[in-house]
C-alpha cells in the first residue's frame, strides 16, 4: 500500500490542563452568610474571665460588677471578578476537543479561587501580630534537633490563656507538613519508634496526638508571572488557632469569610436570567458583544475575609528557615 494513511489532528478525547491543590482558607476564615453586602458584627468584652468580689453579707445589696463590653466589627463583602473574551469566529472554528466558553469558565473561577487563598494568607499576616506571630527561622522545624510537637503542644495551652478556648485546628503549608512528618522527633512520640526508616505520620496522627480536630494542608502554589517560578501559597507557615463547629450568635472565632448570599439578584435585579448561572455570592455570565463578534466569559464573586479574634491562633512563619517566609 502506498500513499498516506493518516494526517495527525488533535485528539477528541484527550487534552492536558493543570490544576491547582485544594484551597483551605475558608478552613481557617469560616464563611458565613450575609443578606447584606456589608453589615456589622457585635463583639463581646472578656468581662467574663474578671473574677470580682461577689460576697454579699445578709440584707445588702449585690455587689456591682464590671459592666458588659460591647463592640462592632465591621465587613464588606468586596466584588471580584474575571473575565475573558472569545471572539466568534475562533470559537466556532474550535477543534471538536476544545469547549472555549467551557475552559475560559474552568480557568477563570480556579484563578478566582486562588486569589481568595492568596488574599486570606496575606490578610492574616497584617492582622496577627505581637504575641500572635512566631518566626522560626532560628529553630526550624526540619531539623532533628527541635521537637515540633512538644513545642506546638506549649502553645495549645497558651492560647487557652488567650482566649479562653483551646486551639482544634492547625494549618500549614506542604512543605512544613513534609518537614513536621518526617521529623524523627514526631515520629518517635506519635510511633515510638523514631529511628525507623521511611516512618512517616498521617494529618489525623498529629492532630490526635495535639489534641486538635484537624490538620489541613495547603498545597496551593501560585505564580505573579505567567509560566514564573511558583511558590506555595502558604509559604513556610503554619497557623494553630480555635475554629468553631458553626459561626453564629456569641460564638468565638479567630475569622470570618462572610459570602453575599444575595449578591446574584443585588447585582442583576433578578433572580435568575438568561446568560447567568450560579447562586449566591457566586455565578457566571456570559453575553455577545455585538461590535466586537465576541462572546465573553465573567466569573463573579462576592466575600470579605474578617480578622476578629486574633488572640484566638498563634501564626508561624519561616518555619524551614527563612525569616518571615
Amino acid at each position: 500500500m502506498t500513499g498516506i494513511v493518516h494526517i495527525d489532528a488533535p485528539l477528541s478525547n484527550l487534552s492536558i490542563a493543570y490544576t491547582n491543590g485544594d484551597n483551605i482558607i475558608r478552613k481557617v476564615l469560616v464563611p458565613f452568610p450575609s443578606d447584606k453586602k456589608s453589615n456589622l458584627v457585635y463583639k463581646y468584652g472578656q468581662e467574663l474571665f474578671l473574677a470580682e468580689d461577689d460576697a454579699r453579707a445578709a440584707g445588702a445589696e449585690a455587689n456591682d460588677g464590671t459592666p458588659m463590653q460591647l463592640s462592632t466589627v465591621g465587613f464588606s463583602c468586596g466584588g471580584h471578578a474575571l473575565k475573558e473574551k472569545i471572539a466568534r469566529d475562533t470559537g466556532n472554528n474550535a477543534d471538536p476537543a476544545l469547549n472555549l466558553m467551557q475552559d475560559a469558565t474552568t480557568i477563570k473561577t480556579a484563578q478566582s479561587s486562588l486569589n481568595e487563598e492568596v488574599a486570606g494568607v496575606a490578610m492574616l499576616v497584617a492582622t496577627m501580630t505581637g504575641g500572635n506571630v512566631k518566626d522560626q527561622a532560628a529553630q526550624a522545624w526540619n531539623t532533628p534537633d527541635f521537637d515540633v510537637c512538644k513545642y506546638l503542644r506549649l502553645y495549645c495551652d497558651t492560647l487557652i490563656l488567650g482566649c479562653g478556648r483551646p486551639p482544634n485546628v492547625l494549618a500549614l503549608s506542604a512543605p512544613v507538613w513534609s518537614a513536621i512528618r518526617t521529623n524523627p522527633n514526631v515520629i518517635g512520640l506519635i510511633t515510638g519508634a523514631p529511628a525507623l526508616a521511611n516512618s512517616k505520620i498521617s494529618q489525623q496522627q498529629l492532630a490526635d496526638w495535639l489534641e486538635l480536630d484537624e490538620v489541613v494542608v495547603g498545597k496551593v502554589v501560585y505564580s505573579t508571572v505567567l509560566n514564573g517560578a511558583k511558590k506555595f501559597v502558604w509559604g513556610e507557615k503554619a497557623v494553630l488557632f480555635y475554629r468553631p463547629a458553626n459561626p453564629g450568635l456569641r460564638t468565638l472565632a479567630l475569622g470570618y469569610t462572610p459570602v453575599w448570599v444575595n449578591a446574584l439578584a443585588s447585582v442583576t435585579g433578578l433572580e435568575k436570567i438568561p446568560g447567568m448561572d450560579g447562586q449566591g455570592d457566586q455565578f457566571v455570565q456570559q453575553y455577545f458583544w455585538e461590535p466586537e463578534m465576541s462572546d465573553y466569559v465573567v466569573v463573579h464573586r462576592y466575600y470579605g475575609q474578617m480578622s476578629v479574634a486574633p488572640e484566638c491562633g498563634v501564626l508561624f512563619t519561616g518555619c524551614l528557615g527563612t525569616v518571615n517566609a
